[in-house]
């Protein structure tokens, strides 16, 4: 039986091995949906541990949980479980709490259902001024969430229903929504000060040379270091060069009003989602075997 390691958003210490069923084939970086304890929850295939496990601690095969599906989701780049696996050393951290900032799903989202245009409709079929009003929204733009739709075309929700079963619509998936709205790195932002916009523009040169280099920021606290000038000048730059930006703060006693700063400094709602914003993942009671 074939085994894999999966890294879980909690503070176990380690991955935990599941399973691998018939039909599936992961690799390390898929997002996984797996059981642990009574509920479901998402992790994410690991690389297996260089050190050898001892024997007493090896969960036997008959014992071991099968993953449940593969999530269709990008998989975490090796590069990325390396820097996850480094955080958490360096910190001494869980590295799964390390995993879950870098985690974009903590539970698999359920898919949304919305009306579309079935096929043409058999002879007979009664219609009315409502109903066409529905094919008419229809045919400018179809899948449409049903509360839209009845919006759009001033009609209750029983008459999608009597549609559906009249044959005249028929139910869909909808696409997930872009949990992120692209930052924008020409947005204006903030005002800076003198000094603090000869900062930004020296952190932006810097993205742009594309080299590895170091720039520390002398300032007093609440000078703007983070907020205004990390995030117009280092961030933006990246954003504005197609590649993206992390802004790590080990002070979290101002991360409401932090991230609302950062989110007017890149010009874009969901840009507070994406840089200040960490998914909570709910504790589990015990830690239960894999």
């Amino acid at each position: 039986m074939r085994r894999v390691p999966v890294l879980l958003p909690y503070p176990f210490p380690e991955p935990f091995d599941y399973a691998v069923p018939g039909g599936l084939d992961p690799a390390p970086g898929d997002a996984v949906l797996v059981p642990l304890n009574r509920r479901e929850t998402v992790g994410v295939v690991w690389d297996a541990m260089p050190d050898a496990v001892p024997a007493a601690r090896v969960v036997p095969d008959a014992k071991l949980k099968p993953i449940m599906a593969l999530l269709d989701t990008p998989p975490m780049t090796g590069t990325m479980r390396r820097f996850v696996d480094w955080v958490a050393a360096y910190t001494l951290s869980p590295p799964g709490e390390v995993m879950a900032m870098a985690l974009r799903i903590t539970a698999p989202a359920p898919l949304a259902a919305g009306w579309a245009l079935a096929d043409p409709p058999e002879a007979g079929v009664r219609m009315t001024p409502a109903r066409s009003r529905v094919l008419a929204e229809l045919a400018e733009a179809e899948p449409r969430a049903g509360t839209e739709l009845a919006r759009a075309a001033e009609v209750s929700q029983a008459v999608l229903h009597g549609m559906a079963q009249a044959g005249l619509i028929r139910r869909v998936p909808l696409a997930h929504a872009s949990p992120f709205v692209r930052p924008d790195p020409e947005h204006p932002g903030p005002v800076l000060s003198v000094a603090q916009g000869e900062a930004a523009a020296a952190l932006r040169d810097a993205v742009a040379a594309q080299s590895f280099s170091v720039t520390l920021l002398d300032g007093v606290t609440g000078s703007g270091k983070t907020a205004v000038v990390a995030m117009a000048g280092a961030v933006r730059g990246a954003v504005r060069h197609g590649a993206g930006g992390v802004a790590l703060r080990p002070v979290v006693a101002h991360a409401a009003d932090d991230v609302a700063g950062r989110g007017r400094s890149c010009g874009a709602g969901g840009c507070r989602r994406a840089l200040g914003a960490v998914p909570a993942v709910p504790q589990p009671r015990a830690a239960g075997g894999g």
